[in-house]
C-alpha cells in the first residue's frame, strides 16, 4: 500500500513538473485555455495505468508527444464551449462539408 501511494505520489509530482516546465512555461495558448493543476491531475490520472518503472521507462519524445496530444485535445474542446450559436453553426456545418 505504501509503494502504490508513493508510485502514485512520484508520478503526479514528475507530471505536474513536466506539465509546467515543457508545455505551460512558454505557451500562452495552454495557459489561457486550461488550468494547469487540473491537467496535471487528468494527465496524472491517465498515466497511473503504468508502474513506475513502465512509466520511467517511456521514452521522453513519446511521453512529451502523448501530453502534447492530451493537452491539444483539451485545449481544442474547450474552444468549442466558447463559441456563440452562429460560430456553432459555422463551424458544424464546415465539420460536415456543407
Amino acid at each position: 500500500m505504501l509503494r502504490a501511494l508513493s508510485q502514485a505520489t512520484t508520478s503526479f509530482y514528475l507530471i505536474l513538473a513536466l506539465t509546467e516546465r515543457y508545455w505551460f512555461a512558454n505557451n500562452s495558448f495552454f495557459q489561457e485555455k486550461l488550468d494547469k493543476n487540473e491537467m496535471s491531475q487528468r494527465i496524472t490520472n491517465l498515466f497511473k495505468k503504468f508502474s513506475i518503472e513502465e512509466f520511467m521507462a517511456i521514452d521522453n519524445k513519446d511521453l512529451k508527444d502523448r501530453v502534447d496530444g492530451i493537452l491539444v485535445i483539451n485545449a481544442m474542446a474547450g474552444m468549442l464551449t466558447d463559441l456563440t450559436s452562429e460560430e456553432i453553426e459555422i463551424f458544424d456545418a464546415a465539420v460536415e462539408g456543407r
